[in-house]
């Protein structure tokens, strides 16, 4: 009789490079798995699973926390231990250190990346180091946006910084975040230069805001066409008076999925709530939805409003009265 053979397998018969193949096109999950498998299959498997590595360096803390809110020192809390955690796995792992490479930059150096696609300079004044000032702090992300490359898909901007950016550059953006800006006079004009947009998010506090949006919506109301992703928070100083600018924008954009609106208005009674809730008039793909309301009460009649006009194929609701 035949004698039979065992099914192992040897591995070093395939060349690494098949093998790096293979390991690209595993499912995630997969992936994570050949970290445990052997050290070769766990050095392939590091490639894809880590392409990129985030220390965040630049939120500097005082001694005893002075002059930062909670939310910031626990943020600086949490960056500090993921930084180590990092550091030490480069330390511990030769093989993993030798794919790592160190970068040390200044926003002079942002030409340099020709391919870059994502660019993120959003965040609170208490980010950059203490001893710079506030006029500083824009003048420094004003001079790195103006050097922003084409090629970007997403771009995250702190403060008026946005309006700086090359015209080009706005032509194949994916996703638009703007945070905290003191104007949006230009607003309009970037709307239409944002072709390809899919997500736009907008947080403000300046009072000044609230018409400039107003108005940049009911200029360009069918700007944005392939728009997935909306969300316009509205905080401080500023509100949304008159939403129906708003909903006239969103309205019978088929292609939404996400919405997520604090217009920091209250609602003066049921009808006006109810003729918000026209947003939702033609948003069949709607999935997930954040809502941040004001009014006296949310009562039951509320609630049916609100069941009767969401879409049967929503996944998530986060409402807060």
């Amino acid at each position: 009789m035949p004698r039979h053979e065992l099914m192992a397998y040897d591995y070093s018969r395939m060349s690494s490079e098949l093998w790096g193949f293979v390991v690209k096109n595993l499912p995630r999950a997969d992936q994570r798995s050949c970290l445990s498998v052997s050290r070769p299959f766990r050095d392939l498997a590091r490639i894809r699973l880590f392409p990129q590595l985030t220390i965040h360096i630049g939120m500097w803390k005082a001694e005893k926390d002075e002059g930062f809110f909670d939310d910031d020192t626990a943020l600086m809390e949490r960056r500090k231990v993921a930084n180590v955690e990092i550091l030490q796995c480069i330390a511990r792992d030769a093989n993993f250190a030798k794919i790592v490479d160190f970068r040390l930059l200044d926003f002079g150096d942002l030409p340099q990346f020709k391919t870059l696609q994502t660019l993120s300079l959003a965040g609170e004044p208490r980010q950059f180091p203490l001893y710079m000032r506030y006029e500083e702090v824009d003048s420094r992300i004003t001079a790195c946006v103006k050097k922003a490359p084409d090629t970007l898909l997403r771009l995250s901007v702190w403060c008026d910084s946005v309006w700086a950016a090359p015209p080009s550059v706005f032509f194949g953006l994916h996703e638009l975040s703007l945070q905290d800006p003191q104007s949006l006079d230009k607003f309009s004009s970037v709307l239409m230069q944002c072709s390809q947009l899919r997500a736009l998010n907008i947080l403000v506090r300046d009072a000044a805001c609230g018409p400039e949006l107003t108005k940049a919506f009911s200029a360009v109301p069918s700007a944005l066409p392939y728009l997935v992703s909306f969300k316009l928070i509205c905080y401080g100083c500023v509100s949304i008076v008159d939403p129906n600018h708003v909903i006239t924008f969103l309205r019978d954009r088929k292609d939404i999925r996400r919405l997520d609106l604090a217009l920091n208005k209250p609602f003066a009674d049921v009808e006006a709530y109810a003729r918000f809730l026209g947003v939702f008039t033609g948003l069949p793909q709607l999935e997930v939805v954040g809502l941040e309301l004001e009014g006296q009460e949310f009562t039951r009649e509320h609630m049916q409003l609100l069941d009767e006009r969401l879409p049967l194929g929503l996944s998530a609701l986060l409402l807060t009265w």
